[in-house]
């Protein structure tokens, strides 16, 4: 059995100051949630560790103090998840790419996702690529996994891969 892929949750709005003291902050739902720079470091590496496993060695090969619970911190704040049906529901993909569509180049039947200057950040099957192209940061994933056929625990990993490279990021639904 594979662990449970590991997705942020959040927009990372880096270092702020208020009162002096350093903290980090991550966007979620329209509020700032401060966190640790530990904890906001971990934060942003978990795109490029899909499971808590794989991230907690990480931390501890990097040195980080008492990883598992900053690990644990996250999960509670809801800023990292191990995605499920009732997530799809509750949470959205913001998309921050630019849509590149077939590449005349390529037969391989991929489709580009570029940055804002057109750079192309990655190439997905056409249903990871509808999803994200239904996802207009007002859709639900259960809806965008719905309305393009595709299985919520197919789109995972697929997911995972499109936060990595920016493509996108998780917030949760706004009411």
């Amino acid at each position: 059995m594979t662990a449970p892929v590991l997705l942020p949750v959040g927009f990372g709005l880096g270092i702020w100051t208020p009162a002096g003291e350093p903290e980090y902050c991550i966007r979620l739902a329209g509020e700032a949630v401060a966190v640790s720079p530990a904890e906001y470091d971990l934060w942003w590496q978990s795109r490029f560790h899909p499971t808590a496993g794989a991230l907690l060695d990480q931390a501890r090969t990097d040195g980080v103090p008492s990883p598992g619970a900053a690990v644990e911190g996250l999960f509670a704040a809801g800023l990292l998840a191990e995605p499920d049906p009732a997530f799809a529901a509750a949470h959205r993909l913001v998309t921050t790419g630019l849509g590149g569509g077939y590449d005349e180049q390529s037969a391989d039947g991929l489709l580009a996702i570029a940055d804002a200057a057109g750079r192309p950040l990655v190439r997905v099957d056409p249903a990871t690529y509808l999803c994200w192209a239904l996802s207009d940061g007002t859709v639900s994933l259960a809806d965008a996994t719905v309305a393009t056929g595709l299985d919520p625990a197919a789109l995972w990993p697929a997911l995972a891969g499109l936060l990595e490279v920016g493509a996108g990021y998780l917030d949760r639904m706004v009411p």
